[in-house]
């Protein structure tokens, strides 16, 4: 329940605290036209913590063994992207997150990666979590569109399944659209 604002190097940052659960939600997203960037600095890359993710559980982007990792769900797939650099505790990173229908392009530290949304898979709406609607198409290949969905950063996505995961370190320098 207590909002503070810190400084790290002339940028302002957030201080994510993971056992207090310290987390930002940014809701009403369309996620067909996200732009965003914010900066990331955590004390220990060693453990794997959520940078950002959805909602919907569409994507999502990690810290793991040193790594920035990105993932793309579908409903039965999981493709996994890592950055080719080793992070460095106590490093600022800056991030960069831009949507376009079927695309993420995300710059991690000025590395782009493209990659494909995948769609998850659907007979009717209720298979489509976070208020979704499954698009039904004439080839019988349903998948689920999303209006509106929310953005988690510094934590992982609540459901049933899941007990969520919290991130460690600074993030900063949010800017949304």
């Amino acid at each position: 329940e207590i909002y503070r604002c810190n400084k790290i190097i002339n940028k302002e940052a957030f201080r994510f605290i993971p056992e207090n659960r310290s987390h930002i939600v940014i809701p009403n997203v369309n996620p067909e036209k996200i732009v965003m960037s914010f900066i990331v600095l955590t004390d220990n890359v060693m453990r794997t913590q959520p940078v950002i993710t959805t909602s919907n559980n569409s994507w999502e982007i990690f810290i793991e063994d040193s790594k920035f990792l990105v993932k793309s769900y579908s409903d039965n797939e999981i493709k996994k992207y890592y950055d080719d650099f080793t992070l460095k505790n106590n490093k600022l990173y800056e991030i960069i997150i831009r949507s376009d229908n079927n695309t993420l392009n995300v710059s991690l530290d000025r590395r782009i990666l493209s990659i494909p949304i995948l769609k998850k898979r659907c007979s009717s709406d209720k298979d489509c979590i976070d208020y979704g609607s499954c698009l039904i198409t004439s080839r019988g290949n349903n998948y689920c569109t999303y209006n509106r969905i929310q953005l988690y950063l510094g934590m992982t996505n609540i459901n049933e399944t899941k007990i969520p995961t919290y991130f460690g370190g600074y993030i900063g320098e949010i800017l949304y659209n």
